[in-house]
Order: structure tokens, then sequence, then C-alpha cells
């Protein structure tokens, strides 16, 4: 039925765009922590935030990639 295609093409993506969001956040939070770990010379703790960092930039590429294929129009592939 067109409710649920619509809900599935249309409001699932939208869903992507969020989680991409988020995790842009936590990484770059990540990222300011791990160079305040670095100047204060934990460098444990900085590989801990780099690790955490990389977690959700695999997040961001996985959703990205959810992302495009749901596109359905070809002005929204261009972008």
């Amino acid at each position: 039925d067109r409710t649920t295609t619509t809900y599935n093409k249309d409001i699932i993506p939208l869903e992507y765009l969020n989680d991409i969001s988020l995790a842009f956040l936590s990484i770059r939070v990540d990222l300011r922590d791990a160079v305040f770990a670095a100047t204060h010379g934990d460098t444990e703790q900085m590989r801990r935030f780099h690790e955490r960092a990389a977690k959700y930039l695999a997040k961001v590429e996985e959703r990205s990639a959810r992302y495009q294929e749901a596109i359905r129009t070809d002005e929204g592939k261009r972008l």
C-alpha cells in the first residue's frame, strides 16, 4: 500500500540522516577529547577516543550507503 511504501522509501531514509548527524557530533567530541588527552600526555585515553571516533565513522559510512540506496529521484542522486 502507498502508506507503507512512503514510510519505507521516504521516512526511513530520514532516520539514516539523523544517525549520520549524531555520529558526526560524536566524532567531533571524541576527536576534541583525544586532542585534550594528547596535550596532557595520556596516550591510552587518546587511543580510546580515536577508536571510538573510528567506530562512529564506520557508522557514518554504513548509513550513508543505505541512504544513497534509498534515493529515488535523479535530483536526489545528483546531490
